[in-house]
């Protein structure tokens, strides 16, 4: 069974286990982040439109090399449903635990789209599984 978020002009499907982060649209941030039990996150960003999605998925790396000096990053490109997902695909230590994260970027007929994912590397793969389900009931929309 899974819930629906369904604001800011976006509609995407999360576990029910997953929690979405309602101080963030209490704030009328662009921003919505779904959390689950073990602290993996998925968050989308709304952007303008004419961002373009690679100059968005750049800012991100910058932001997480300036953060983890360890950081080691692979840049990545996926089709989900009919769109083009330009990315990178990262790997640093935080309080002495590997972390994976995952930074894609597209871009629709109404906005930009940056979606940033991140877990302890113990829960990584069962993850990824659940970070690919939510991208992709979003890009279906």
């Amino acid at each position: 069974m899974s819930k629906t978020f369904d604001s800011l002009g976006v509609r995407f499907e999360y576990p029910d286990d997953w929690e979405i982060d309602l101080d963030e649209l209490q704030q009328n941030e662009q921003t919505v982040s779904v959390y689950g039990p073990n602290e993996s996150f998925w968050s989308l960003q709304i952007n303008p439109i004419d961002i373009e999605p690679q100059e968005m998925v750049d800012q991100a790396l910058r932001v997480m090399e300036e953060e983890y000096a360890d950081l080691e990053a692979e840049a990545v490109s996926e089709e989900v449903g009919n769109h083009q997902l330009t990315g990178y695909d990262m790997s640093f230590v935080c309080l002495d635990l590997t972390n994976s994260a995952e930074v894609r970027a597209f871009r629709n007929g109404t906005a930009s789209y940056l979606i940033f994912c991140q877990a302890e590397d113990r829960d990584y793969e069962s993850a990824k599984d659940v970070f690919a389900a939510i991208t992709a009931t979003l890009v279906e929309e």
